[in-house]
């Protein structure tokens, strides 16, 4: 039987290329906080996110640059044991140091950073992403 993954657009997958490092395979309940690309692309892979007036007991939250602003209702959407998904412009804003202190006010903890590698884009799929922090 045909991997129906294999069927979409290679761009939408470069997208959601993060999720092997979410602990919750698959989430069940998704609540998207990020734009409309982000949103679609996670939904082609993992399933629908929930109404915006059901944002509660998810298991996975997603914001992006313009949701980082509303890290205290993602937090606030997820069940215990749920994790948050965010992407940001590193070199932006403080970088991965500012993003950690954010995720930690909003009451996130355990917080870990990754850049993908090579820088994704129109043309490439990351090969790895590299713990920011790892002493390697």
């Amino acid at each position: 039987m045909p991997d129906p993954l294999e069927e979409l657009d290679p761009r939408v997958l470069r997208r959601v290329d993060w999720r092997f490092l979410l602990p919750i395979d698959p989430p069940e309940r998704i609540a998207s906080f990020a734009d409309a690309s982000l949103t679609a692309a996670v939904e082609a892979v993992m399933g629908p996110c929930v109404a915006p007036d059901d944002r509660v007991g998810c298991d996975l939250a997603i914001v992006d640059a313009t949701g980082w602003r509303s890290l205290d209702v993602a937090y606030a959407s997820l069940a215990p044991g749920g994790v948050v998904y965010g992407e940001w412009a590193g070199g932006r804003r403080g970088g991965s140091g500012a993003a950690l202190r954010r995720l930690g006010d909003a009451g996130f903890i355990g917080g870990a950073v990754h850049w993908p590698w090579p820088t994704p884009g129109p043309a490439r799929m990351p090969r790895f992403w590299v713990p920011l922090g790892d002493a390697g």
